[in-house]
């Protein structure tokens, strides 16, 4: 039997807030008396915060804030914390679990498969990376390097089943869940983690990335499961 790895991640933007010299004046503003406008204009202090906003999807700059997972079938567990090296840590003491209480899952993990949704470009970097920062060395044995990213099924590519995708030129998640007859995201999306958070709705964060998981699970195990259409 095939070991799946169900993984969804939610990011925060960077701590640093960037500088204003950070900004890019529009090149269509070319007298000296309209730049100096331009960068007195309070609407920049907008533009700060968008640029801010966008180092989320950033692995380099943004933060992991939330972490939901599962194995095969087995219960969706989820770990949120202010600090990523906590939430990575704690991470790490799961997969250690399994190492002392189950050797061959343990030795299935470098093999297993990993069930994502834009994971190849998205969750799998930012994994990546700091669990080499950190020194999370099972969850980097988990997690497949660019020359193992076969073992990546990745439902956003999945789900393009045909050429003609949607003008976004990518088939969302929500829209993939909601075709199948799943509720989809039901009123926030990833875009929305940074004020949901600014607002001290991090439960709610959590409960939204678990949901994901529950959702990716299901859609994998009709796109990708042999064994569905045999019920």
């Amino acid at each position: 039997m095939s070991l799946y790895f169900y993984c969804d991640v939610e990011t925060l933007p960077s701590e640093r807030m960037p500088e204003l010299e950070e900004l890019k004046c529009p090149g269509n503003i070319k007298k000296p008396e309209s730049i100096a406008t331009w960068w007195a204009d309070p609407e920049r202090q907008n533009d700060l915060a968008e640029l801010h906003h966008k180092t989320s999807v950033d692995p380099y700059a943004g933060r992991i804030f939330c972490v939901a997972w599962a194995f095969n079938d087995e219960p969706i567990q989820v770990i949120w914390d202010d600090d990523e090296c906590q939430v990575l840590g704690l991470l790490e003491q799961e997969f250690q679990k399994i190492k002392e209480t189950s050797r061959r899952k343990y030795e299935s993990l470098s093999t297993s498969h990993i069930v994502g949704y834009n994971f190849k470009n998205f969750d799998n970097p930012y994994l990546k990376l700091r669990a080499i920062k950190y020194k999370c060395e099972l969850l980097n044995k988990v997690l497949p390097a660019r020359t193992q990213i076969g073992r990546i099924d990745d439902m956003m590519e999945i789900g393009m089943v045909t050429m003609r995708v949607t003008a976004d030129k990518y088939v969302s998640q929500d829209k993939l869940a909601k075709f199948f007859g799943l509720p989809g995201k039901n009123g926030i999306d990833g875009s929305m983690v940074w004020s949901y958070y600014q607002q001290g709705k991090k439960q709610e964060i959590a409960d939204y990335c678990k949901d994901d998981v529950e959702q990716l699970r299901i859609l994998h195990q009709l796109m990708v499961d042999p064994n569905y259409m045999l019920d």
